[in-house]
């Protein structure tokens, strides 16, 4: 028999050394973050990626706020299902519109960055769209 104390996801992910995040972020995107952060911006991270990581990287980065797709927990364990919907495409323009209505935001004078074309609904409802790093459709796009 083996026995082995029980972790939970967010015990994983804090025992992970800051290293492993800042090393994921490319310098520029930092440098972006810390520039509007500056300016009084409210900068987030909105992100198909799963909400137990993108609250890491809020708390890292000192960002205001963070949405990831929700995954569905029984008993401090992870089912493999996602409860809500999943953060992707129009979703994630569906999701800044009612943030922004509930913070009072003007999203003509908004940016969003993003480096997939499966965020063009996020890019055509703010006033400032740009492209980082971006795969080759939404570099097409840009141009």
């Amino acid at each position: 028999m083996v026995f082995m104390k029980k972790f939970t996801f967010q015990m994983m992910l804090d025992y992970l050394p800051e290293t492993v995040f800042f090393y994921q972020i490319f310098p520029e995107a930092l440098k972006i973050i810390r520039k509007y952060q500056q300016e009084d911006y409210k900068v987030g991270i909105i992100s198909t990626s799963i909400y137990p990581l993108i609250k890491i990287l809020v708390e890292k980065l000192s960002l205001d706020f963070g949405m990831g797709t929700k995954l569905e927990e029984k008993k401090g364990i992870f089912t493999g299902r996602i409860t809500g919907k999943v953060l992707y495409g129009q979703e994630k323009a569906v999701v800044v519109q009612k943030l922004a209505l509930e913070q009072g935001w003007d999203l003509g004078e908004s940016y969003a960055f993003t480096d997939s074309h499966c965020d063009l609904p996020l890019l055509g409802i703010v006033g400032y769209p740009v492209a980082v790093n971006p795969d080759q459709w939404l570099r097409q796009r840009a141009q």
